[in-house]
């Protein structure tokens, strides 16, 4: 992703879906997106998902499909079936297919700049894999790594505390930002290819801004919510007056909120 908000998927990748929609139950509006590379598929997929005792559950709205992780490396709480969206990876690295979930995202637009992040770092399937494990902190050939969950974990504040402009303390307005803002904020954790890390789960990050600098950068007038443009096929922006007003805050004042966390 470009420093303005653009992200773009390589000339060897090919968009081969593109939907907007509601879905689930509870008619959340989303996309259904799929991108290809020769036998290499990353789909943004509706999904129910939920989670007890450690264990997770991705069943697919939109077709016959139905996956799971175990114990993704940090405690995380039960959540009961909810509507999300999952970031699936479909390839082949050695001699055997693979199919895994690597985030599951309460917004869509979250699960498609992982999908995206992905794609434009991975050469071919191999180096796929080497991302993949390498976001799960596992391959690593000098030792052990921690995972994005871990890492993370340790970047974000527990509660939103600080203003995430001053990085002075403030509860004069809260805000909510979709997680696929996180690489514009200051001191953004990225892998050592530079790819931006991401949670296995997200909800959003949340934060707090002083009466000061709200009205500084007249955020009443920002929806931080407007969903993610697409210029085209391949072709995607974040809405230019969410990133301006966003780039360049404080990444660890803010909380990261996962699926499952009390509001």
């Amino acid at each position: 992703m470009t420093d303005d908000g653009t992200l773009t998927l390589p000339d060897d990748w090919s968009e081969v879906r593109f939907e907007r929609d509601t879905f689930g139950p509870d008619d959340r509006e989303g996309l259904q997106v799929a991108f290809r590379r020769d036998d290499t598929f990353v789909d943004v997929l509706p999904a129910q998902y939920e989670r007890e005792s450690g264990t997770e559950t991705v069943g697919a709205l939109t077709e016959d499909w139905t996956g799971g992780r175990s114990d993704p490396g940090v405690p995380l709480t039960d959540v009961p079936a909810v509507t999300a969206f999952a970031t699936r990876l479909t390839y082949t690295p050695f001699d055997s297919e693979r199919q895994e979930i690597v985030c599951v995202a309460a917004d869509a637009g979250d699960a498609l700049a992982v999908g995206l992040w992905l794609a434009a770092a991975a050469e071919d399937a191999r180096d796929l894999h080497r991302h993949v494990n390498r976001h799960a902190g596992l391959g690593s050939p000098t030792g052990p790594a921690l995972s994005d969950d871990e890492i993370l974990t340790a970047c974000f504040a527990e509660e939103p505390i600080q203003c995430v402009y001053l990085a002075t303390d403030a509860d004069d307005h809260r805000i909510e930002l979709p997680y696929r803002y996180a690489p514009l904020l200051s001191a953004a954790r990225r892998t050592p290819a530079g790819v931006p890390r991401f949670p296995s789960t997200v909800q959003r990050l949340a934060g707090v801004v002083s009466r000061e600098a709200w009205e500084k950068h007249d955020l009443g007038s920002v929806d931080l919510d407007a969903p993610l443009e697409r210029d085209g096929p391949g072709e995607y922006q974040l809405p230019d007056p969410v990133a301006d007003a966003v780039a360049g805050t404080d990444a660890e004042s803010y909380a990261l909120v996962r699926l499952g966390d009390e509001e």
